[in-house]
């Protein structure tokens, strides 16, 4: 009877000791990581998370580099300063009102008065308009004078003026300017010169010098009574 139970405590005990080398061996095998010569693939990220302070530039204060040279972003704009329209002269309609027009020209406004005759003396107060048949408003004439036409050659091809006649303004360019020599005054012959002698029917219809206006002043040697030896006519187109 004791030799059963010896036998039976020795096989319980060998079955425990069997027991506990299975468990001590699986235990192993879950905390022991097996040795393998396989590479593993890190996230790029896991393989620098050791990275070095020192080569962290500093963000210089107000700066930013993502949005400055973001080519996407545009740049703020500002209201444009309001821009002053060109005035013109004031037109004198005091001194106008009681004549057939004006002209607008080298920054003045000369009143115009109406005529059908070159003949006589001029005022020095306006200029003339050759309002004939003939003419149909295309010839203006004046004094070479401060007040009036007395900046007349200074005028460059391509300035423009205007012209007002009953309230309706006309606006011309200047396409060229002549010189030429007056062969009505006897006194200073045009053989004493070199430029050509005036020809008034270009003048007074500068259509024929494919024009749309002329205006004409003196030029040249004075010879006294507001004359001159030449005249100079600036021809016009209308724009």
């Amino acid at each position: 009877m004791k030799t059963y139970r010896c036998a039976n405590l020795l096989a319980i005990f060998v079955t425990l000791i069997a027991g506990f080398a299975s468990v001590a061996d699986q235990t192993k095998a879950f905390f022991v990581v097996p040795a393998t010569t396989e590479t593993v693939n890190q996230p790029a990220e896991a393989s620098n998370f050791n990275f070095n302070l020192t080569k962290i530039e500093t963000l210089e204060q107000g700066t930013i580099p993502a949005i400055i040279n973001n080519p996407k972003i545009t740049a703020r704009t500002t209201t444009p300063a309001p821009v002053t329209p060109t005035v013109r002269p004031p037109v004198p309609i005091a001194i106008c009102g009681g004549y057939y027009g004006y002209i607008t020209i080298g920054g003045k406004n000369i009143c115009l008065a109406s005529t059908n005759t070159t003949a006589g003396s001029l005022s020095y107060n306006h200029a003339y308009i050759y309002n004939t048949e003939l003419s149909s408003n295309k010839y203006i004439f004046g004094h070479n004078s401060a007040a009036l036409f007395g900046n007349l050659s200074s005028l460059n091809n391509g300035t423009t003026f205007s012209v007002t006649i009953a309230g309706k303004t006309t606006n011309y360019r200047i396409s060229f300017k002549e010189v030429t020599c007056d062969y009505t005054n006897p006194s200073y012959p045009c053989s004493n010169y070199p430029e050509p002698v005036l020809n008034m029917n270009d003048v007074i219809m500068p259509h024929r010098r494919g024009a749309d206006l002329a205006i004409m002043t003196c030029a040249g040697t004075p010879i006294g009574n507001g004359d001159a030896t030449h005249r100079l006519t600036v021809y016009a187109n209308k724009i």
